[in-house]
């Protein structure tokens, strides 16, 4: 492993080794100093200084002032994490950069700039008519309206202007984007399961109708890669016919929605209820519900299902007991979440 001896600052010289990687060893110890991870979640280390007392120390600054170019240090005083992880210190992912540079990189920009490139929805009062802009500044300039005014608006802070009315779209598909196929996967709760007959006529759909829904998904940013929630059958279909794929350039209609897996899987199975999916497939997909942590009160409330229903769809009284290896009782469970329970249901 090639290391470095540490000559950062008021660090005790010719003691500490450094590697590309970050890791620090000791030679007066002969042992690898630990690491922790602070408020702001960065890297820290306790090293000497050259007073012999502990110091705290953030080890990307140490990594890239051993192993980095800064081709202009007067101005690039600050070490940026290229791929936005903090914990990530190899030398080939830091940078010398200036201040300005650092507070603007990647997901900072776009958190920065997000209000003003929300999709915005505009309504003429006179006429009826709806319009979509693709942000606040394009709407603007369209509607020759100051773009602090239409925030204002879209914010509740005024009610119309000029005689428009004004919001933010929340629903998702009003942002839907093309996204290469290569990068988008099936999920891994739902068994996703339809008849021969039944695909040969959504191909044919497809073909003539080309896509008028897009399909539903969550954005893994650390894998960047697209799960999908609802639409599996329709990826299958550019996945699996030539013609489509090449007519869609590879790519098809996402709508990103922004959920923890337990969100996921409902949403997963409310999209079924309501196109009617067969019920073999809602027990599966309720199972595995169970087995990440659900229990019955919960998906009562967040499904939309009678107490009836999900004791149906989970075979009664087995189900849950097998799964969570306790002694079954749903009547109990609806009662401690506060639940209102009538008779009839236990008829």
């Amino acid at each position: 492993m090639d290391r470095k001896f540490i000559n950062y600052g008021n660090i005790e010289k010719d003691r500490y080794l450094i590697s590309k990687e970050g890791c620090v060893f000791d030679t007066k110890r002969q042992k690898d100093i630990s690491t922790r991870m602070d408020k702001d979640d960065y890297i820290v280390l306790n090293l000497n200084n050259i007073n012999g007392k502990q110091q705290t120390y953030k080890l990307h600054r140490l990594v890239a002032f051993e192993y980095c170019v800064n081709d202009n240090p007067k101005l690039k005083t600050q070490v940026n994490h290229i791929n936005e992880k903090k914990s990530d210190n190899r030398a080939e992912n830091l940078e010398w950069v200036t201040h300005s540079y650092n507070i603007n990189y990647g997901l900072r920009t776009t958190k920065a700039t997000k209000q003003r490139k929300r999709t915005l929805i505009v309504k003429n009062l006179y006429t009826n008519d709806v319009e979509k802009f693709e942000s606040l500044c394009s709407a603007s300039k369209e509607l020759a309206i100051d773009e602090a005014r239409l925030s204002d608006i879209a914010n509740g802070k005024r009610n119309t202007s000029n005689g428009y009315q004004v919001w933010f779209a929340q629903s998702p598909v009003y942002n839907v984007i093309p996204v290469p196929v290569e990068k988008i996967e099936a999920n891994d709760y739902n068994p996703n399961k339809v008849a021969t007959k039944e695909m040969q006529l959504l191909y044919t759909s497809i073909k003539e109708d080309y896509y008028t829904m897009p399909v539903v998904c969550y954005y893994d940013k650390d894998r960047d890669k697209y799960i999908l929630v609802d639409g599996f059958h329709r990826y299958r279909v550019i996945k699996e016919h030539k013609d489509i794929y090449e007519r869609e350039h590879g790519c098809l209609p996402v709508s990103v929605i922004d959920k923890d897996i337990n969100d996921r899987m409902a949403s997963t199975i409310r999209h079924n209820r309501a196109r009617g999916k067969h019920e073999v497939e809602l027990q599966a997909s309720l199972v595995s519900m169970l087995k990440n942590g659900w229990d019955e009160p919960k998906i009562m409330k967040q499904l939309g299902m009678t107490l009836e229903e999900v004791q149906r769809l989970l075979g009664l009284v087995g189900i849950f007991s097998e799964i969570k290896g306790v002694p079954y009782s749903i009547e109990k469970q609806i009662i401690e979440v506060g639940e209102d329970i009538k008779d009839e249901d236990f008829n």
